[in-house]
């Protein structure tokens, strides 16, 4: 995804992330690349860790997730 675009349109993988929050409250970009890869695989590759970093930045330009002091993205609090 082009950096321009990641304010506007939606990632290819976002469902996959949302996915990956419900099972876990916090990511970075290495535990993201690993659920991607899949809890079989030992270490998740560079391919992976780019990919996730990608949509993690992808995901907070467009305010769907905070990061907090440590880096660590989180799904913003529910309102109501």
């Amino acid at each position: 995804m082009r950096s321009d675009d990641k304010t506007q349109a939606v990632h290819p993988i976002e469902p996959l992330v949302l996915q990956a929050f419900a099972e876990r409250a916090a990511h970075d970009g290495a535990s993201l690349a690993y659920f991607l890869a899949g809890a079989h695989v030992r270490g998740a590759s560079k391919a992976y860790t780019t990919v996730a970093r990608d949509v993690l930045g992808c995901m907070h330009a467009q305010g769907k997730l905070t990061r907090d002091e440590c880096g660590w993205f989180r799904l913003p609090p529910r309102e109501g």
